[in-house]
């Protein structure tokens, strides 16, 4: 099913998030736990509820938006999230995409929907997995997977390496600084020029095209 949606979505952006907030709302019908599709930009994320889709809707349009203007095909994601909502939406838009996710459960929740022609989920620690991946293979990165400040730091170190010479880097939570949350320290102490896409004050992406 995945491929032929695939084959004619044609990389449009806007039927690509329509399939996966039907998808979502779907999750959420089934699913009392979860409250929210998207992530509320006026709501401490803090002290939210678990989003199906833990996005910022207007944040991600602008991303998927960035990755389509610089012809990305294949991309690396760290963090697969609860629901796997922003590697199903790429796995739309994309010719494959990986995702590193250290939770089992996220991962095994995830399978039965993967299409083998067109995504992998990497089962384990991000400071691990990023050994066996060619350097210079990717056309973006999006690192979102665990926020303190170490793991950021060198998932950052890490996986910019795996990007290739024009390729787009990117971090997500790029706006709340917290003891959770170590994005906008590491963006800070980076040394680089970094862009940021934010329509919230405490969620955001932070991005910049490797030389």
């Amino acid at each position: 099913m995945k491929t032929f949606v695939k084959k004619y979505v044609d990389k449009r952006i806007n039927v690509a998030l329509d399939l996966m907030e039907l998808r979502a709302k779907e999750i959420l019908n089934n699913n009392d736990w979860y409250k929210d599709l998207y992530i509320d930009p006026n709501v401490d994320i803090v002290n939210s509820h678990p989003q199906v889709i833990q996005q910022v809707k207007e944040e991600l349009t602008d991303f998927l938006q960035l990755l389509q203007k610089h012809n990305v095909e294949n991309v690396l994601q760290i963090g697969l999230g609860h629901w796997a909502s922003t590697h199903f939406v790429l796995s739309l838009l994309t010719d494959y995409i990986i995702t590193i996710e250290y939770d089992k459960r996220h991962v095994e929740r995830y399978l039965p929907e993967s299409c083998l022609d067109c995504e992998q989920i990497i089962h384990g620690d991000s400071l691990e997995a990023y050994k066996d991946l060619p350097d210079e293979s990717f056309d973006a990165v999006f690192i979102d997977g665990n926020h303190s400040y170490e793991y950021v730091k060198q998932d950052l170190e890490n996986y910019s390496k795996k990007v290739k010479s024009g390729g787009i880097i990117a971090l997500h939570d790029a706006n709340f600084e917290g003891d959770q949350y170590g994005t906008p320290r590491v963006l800070k102490e980076s040394g680089y020029d970094w862009k940021f896409i934010s329509h919230s004050k405490e969620v955001g992406i932070a991005y910049r095209i490797k030389e």
